[in-house]
């Protein structure tokens, strides 16, 4: 047993870990997840005309709609955003047919919804997930119109194989993240 050869914090945290099932130290628990945010597309605007409780109302059912999409596939959302979502999913094929099927759900309604999905590792703090792949996910959200899913390049490289198709939107400079970024649209079917 070599424990003066492992840092003093990663054998607490494991301690803490395997005896209480998390831990709370300063450490966080790292998981690679795929990252989806939806917005829905001018809400100010349909909460304006349709009037507070019909407007409610039909935020409720969209958020039913969007719960069963994301739970049947696999997913969890971590919290809502007034009109939108954050979720993770182990997969990231789960999170695009998540996000395809809640823009199809929210179209039925008669209301725009618009989708960003990254895949990368996130620090999972308490119920909520932190971290550079959370922010870039949310920056391809900001680049979407209503009824669009777009993604990161690492989302399309992840899912290299499967009957997933995607159109390239050209590189971008993501608001507070280094470098150039490849945005692409995922093609339904």
């Amino acid at each position: 047993h070599l424990l003066w050869a492992v840092p003093d914090d990663i054998v607490v945290d494991q301690i803490e870990r395997h005896l209480t099932g998390s831990m709370t130290s300063g450490s966080h628990a790292r998981t690679m997840s795929a990252i989806l945010f939806t917005d829905i597309v001018g809400s100010t605007e349909q909460n304006t005309a349709r009037g507070d409780s019909a407007w409610l109302e039909l935020l409720t059912r969209h958020d039913d709609l969007a719960d069963r999409q994301v739970t049947l596939r696999g997913g969890r959302i971590v919290k809502r955003m007034g009109d939108g979502l954050l979720a993770t999913f182990p997969l990231p094929s789960e999170a695009l047919n998540a996000a395809a099927a809640i823009v199809a759900d929210a179209d039925a309604l008669g209301i725009g919804v618009r989708a960003g999905v990254h895949v990368a590792e996130v620090a999972e703090v308490g119920d909520d997930v932190l971290g550079l792949g959370v922010s870039i996910a949310a920056r391809a959200l900001g680049e979407a119109s209503g009824g669009e899913v777009v993604t990161t390049r690492a989302v399309a490289d992840a899912v290299a194989g499967s009957k997933l198709r995607f159109e390239s939107r050209g590189a971008f400079e993501l608001k507070g993240v280094s470098g150039e970024w490849e945005l692409l649209t995922a093609i339904q079917p």
